[in-house]
């Protein structure tokens, strides 16, 4: 039996909202990064299954992490200076 690219994108989805949980919990644990990326790749998982199983989904992280991770790292620069 085959994970499908939706049962893949809902884990994702539930993984980062354990992680935003967590995060929540914690705060400055910079949990946020992982959440939110897991959150967009799921949502792309459950929209576009095939292309969460393709050799794009690398590349897609990429694109998201990058930008996520300076955005978090500018916003807890900015909330504890």
């Amino acid at each position: 039996m085959a994970i499908t690219g939706q049962e893949l994108g809902l884990a994702f989805v539930i993984g980062g909202i354990i992680l935003l949980l967590a995060e929540a919990a914690s705060p400055g644990a910079f949990m946020l990064v992982p959440a939110t990326v897991l959150l967009i790749l799921g949502a792309i998982g459950m929209i576009a299954p095939s292309l969460l199983l393709s050799w794009w989904s690398p590349l897609i992280t990429a694109i998201i992490v990058v930008p996520t991770t300076i955005l978090t790292i500018k916003f807890y620069q900015k909330l504890a200076p």
